[in-house]
């Protein structure tokens, strides 16, 4: 048997009959917000169903307790072309938390190193800012304080290759 994300598969052998099970939750009966529908699919992997919702009027605009948006959830647990997509939709690039944490720094604590790519391509900002009421420190920073292990040296080298990366892949894009 082997169980895969949400997906249980029971057979033994590949010549077994091969048996899926999906445990997620029937995400278009919840009796929740299109934002929150948004959210709860990325968590369950289920990206084309994220956004059909995510086009909806108010997925833009919902957040977490904690602040998150939809993009925060997708940097940390969905892949590059499910953020670009959010991104292409209007979702805030540099929308923060309570905490001050952008959708850049939850692909950082995720290891989601092309998501972080994809969103410095599009302008994600790095420097420390505030947005409102919420401010943000620079990435550097931020990625530090969450690697403890880590030097201030390492930090900013691992920040500026990803800055690198993400450069390239603009260039990439925007060529001819």
């Amino acid at each position: 048997h082997l169980y895969h994300s949400d997906v249980l598969m029971i057979g033994e052998q590949a010549d077994d009959l091969v048996i899926e099970e999906d445990f997620s939750p029937n995400i278009d009966a919840l009796k929740i917000s299109d934002g929150a529908k948004v959210v709860e699919a990325i968590q369950w992997h289920k990206l084309k169903l994220a956004l059909k919702y995510a086009r909806r009027d108010g997925a833009k605009e919902y957040e977490t307790a904690a602040g998150a948006s939809a993009l925060h959830v997708a940097a940390a647990k969905g892949t590059p072309a499910l953020v670009s997509a959010l991104l292409s939709l209007g979702f805030e690039l540099d929308k923060l938390t309570k905490d001050g944490q952008s959708p850049l720094y939850f692909a950082l604590l995720a290891g989601k190193e092309d998501n972080a790519i994809v969103l410095m391509a599009r302008g994600a900002k790095t420097e420390a800012f505030c947005s409102g009421n919420r401010c943000a420190q620079s990435a550097e920073s931020f990625f530090k304080s969450r690697r403890s292990n880590l030097s201030a040296e390492s930090a900013d080298k691992f920040i500026s290759r990803l800055k690198a990366s993400a450069k390239l892949s603009k260039e990439v894009k925007n060529a001819p």
